[in-house]
């Protein structure tokens, strides 16, 4: 059955998909099979993807990229539930399951399409006899088929044989070891999906910045014909039910926020703020740690300055790196340490304090909206905490020229490395810059080691605030007008 008549056909989805406010997506449907295209529908299909032509043959991998509050979740399951309702017995070997998947960057996102999913499946009565076992994230059909959820690590969708994989929100999906998770996750499924007929991908977001899977996709494939079909819309073009209004507000409260939230545009005001090859020239292959003897061997023991990025243990991940300059001019990144919630903050502090006085350190910087417990329990562990007068995103900004200037050398830690490849400067209003993880994401790890490297740089020369923010020709970057250090000189480096 093809896909456009699962979505309208009463016995099926058609209580939904029926409606007058639904022709778009039902137009994509058939083009999807590559079904005829009335005249109507061709031209709704020439605003979708720029391309003039009806599809020639079945798309094996479909991007969608549209606004918020357009039906993307809603029709990704629709596609779900369609593949799951097919019979794939006479491609199966013995004992295999045909998967449907639903990938997203955490379970709860997925449970979004999962519970769209599991509706239409009630909505269906012949798809809903064939259920035979049905979980918290799982629905197993009588004829060999079962949908699945997953969160985004290529590693758990390996070696399944699938009938359909969906990737939601594929633009905001997160790994804590890799920068392109959504790259990779497409890599590990194609495999999956060259045995069913039939078997497709279909990735679906809100775009976000000019980098990804979704991005590349649009880049290779958009307007062009190809059996990869790639959607471009503004949310009102595939619900029109949404009021007018609500776009044209958000647009005057934020225009760029307003263009890829509603109009399905790419952020042009977000760019990658430390180059892959900065961060892999800084890398020193295989090094995990410098054992306290090993630095003590240098003479720079007591020049070791440690960062911390505290949290309360419920959220994020508390974590601790270590810098010290070497003989020959390289900050080099000593220890790095970090907790995962939940935990107990004033063990965790009790800990990274041990490893701050192996090193021969008796204190640690870190940022002034910690609140007093985290100065109190340092303080309880015998090591003073010094709040940093550089906000975070300064202390990125700082940071970018030692990259710059080869100065730095990293351990190999993967969760380090992703989060300085993931970080994003961002354009604000009246052209200041601002440099932060993207959304969903985090940067514990890199904001505690990039706070080391700018102790470890700026101890070593013992300037102020201003003399600092010029010696290292960060004005260009427009994050530091406020940078000062109110007459106090120097930081109070041990």
């Amino acid at each position: 059955m093809k896909f456009s008549h699962f979505l309208t056909r009463s016995e099926f989805l058609g209580k939904t998909y029926a409606a007058p406010s639904r022709r778009a997506w039902v137009t994509l449907a058939r083009a999807m099979d590559a079904e005829p295209l009335t005249g109507d529908e061709l031209a709704v299909f020439t605003k979708l993807t720029a391309r003039t032509a009806a599809p020639a043959e079945p798309a094996r991998e479909t991007y969608v990229i549209a606004g918020r509050r357009s039906g993307k979740s809603q029709f990704a399951a629709a596609a779900a539930v369609h593949a799951c309702a097919l019979d794939y017995s006479a491609s199966l070997a013995v004992g295999e399951v045909a998967t449907v998947a639903v990938v997203a960057c955490d379970r709860a996102q997925a449970q979004t399409v999962f519970r769209y999913a599991k509706g239409f499946i009630e909505q269906c009565e012949v798809l809903r006899r064939e259920v035979v076992r049905e979980v918290a994230d799982e629905i197993e059909f009588a004829h060999n088929v079962r949908l699945e959820v997953h969160t985004a690590d290529f590693r758990r969708v390996r070696g399944r044989t699938f009938a359909c994989v969906i990737f939601d929100e594929a633009a905001f999906m997160k790994s804590e070891e890799s920068t392109s998770p959504d790259v990779e996750l497409r890599r590990a499924v194609l495999p999956g999906l060259a045995t069913l007929p039939g078997a497709r991908l279909i990735a679906i977001s809100s775009p976000w910045a000019r980098r990804g899977l979704m991005f590349e996709q649009h880049a290779r494939h958009f307007g062009k014909a190809s059996n990869t079909l790639v959607v471009q819309a503004d949310t009102r073009s595939l619900n029109p039910t949404l009021s007018a209004g609500v776009v044209e507000e958000a647009i005057d409260a934020d225009p760029e926020a307003a263009r890829a939230e509603w109009l399905g545009e790419f952020r042009s005001d977000l760019a990658q703020f430390l180059p892959d090859e900065l961060v892999d020239r800084a890398i020193v292959p295989g090094r995990t740690e410098l054992a306290p003897e090993r630095v003590t061997a240098t003479g720079a023991l007591r020049r070791t300055q440690f960062f911390v990025d505290p949290s309360g243990g419920r959220h994020d991940a508390m974590t601790l790196s270590g810098v010290w300059l070497s003989d020959s001019g390289k900050l080099v990144q000593a220890a790095v340490r970090g907790v995962s919630p939940p935990f107990d903050p004033t063990q965790v502090v009790d800990d990274f304090a041990a490893l701050v006085r192996s090193y021969g350190a008796a204190s640690v910087t870190g940022d002034r909206f910690s609140g007093e417990w985290v100065a109190a329990a340092f303080a309880k562990a015998g090591i003073a905490y010094v709040v940093s007068d550089l906000t975070r995103s300064e202390i990125y900004a700082a940071s970018l020229p030692l990259f710059a200037q080869g100065k730095v050398e990293l351990l190999d830690h993967r969760r380090t490395l992703a989060e300085f490849r993931a970080l994003e400067r961002r354009a604000r209003a009246g052209g200041r810059e601002y440099i932060d993880h993207g959304p969903r994401g985090s940067d514990d790890f890199a904001n505690a080691t990039a706070g080391a490297l700018v102790l470890a740089s700026r101890h070593a020369r013992a300037l102020s605030a201003e003399e600092f923010a010029r010696s290292i020709h960060i004005e260009p970057l427009r994050v530091l007008d406020g940078l000062h250090d109110a007459g106090n000189g120097p930081y109070p480096f041990p």
